[in-house]
């Protein structure tokens, strides 16, 4: 009888190990599962901040398009033809060159 009970106890032994070894395993699982779900929480909430600041930028990026266009066009007016000829005659005072007033100048080499 003793050794049935001896048997039982070292069976209840190592059972007792098996079950602390699980319980590890477990808890580890257990820690790493919310690891895991705490680095995806913070991926998404970046992921989230980082499209918004480029929503920003592309909206940015739009006005100073718009506004480049606005310079291009009134650059384009200040340097067209009939602008400078019109301020040539009127605040400078200058006028189309008769035939004999031009001088063709060539070089010959």
């Amino acid at each position: 009888m003793r050794d049935a009970l001896k048997s039982n106890s070292a069976k209840l032994g190592r059972n007792n190990d098996a079950t602390k070894q699980q319980l590890i395993w477990v808890s580890l699982l257990w820690l790493l599962v919310l690891v895991s779900a705490l680095m995806t929480i913070y991926a998404v909430h970046d992921t989230r901040n980082k499209f918004s600041e480029l929503e920003i930028l592309r909206t940015e990026q739009n006005r100073l398009q718009v506004e480049r266009g606005k310079y291009l066009l009134e650059e384009s007016a200040y340097a067209s033809f009939g602008r400078v000829e019109k301020i040539a005659t009127e605040q400078l005072a200058m006028k189309i060159p008769s035939a004999e007033q031009i001088i063709v100048v060539s070089t010959n080499d």
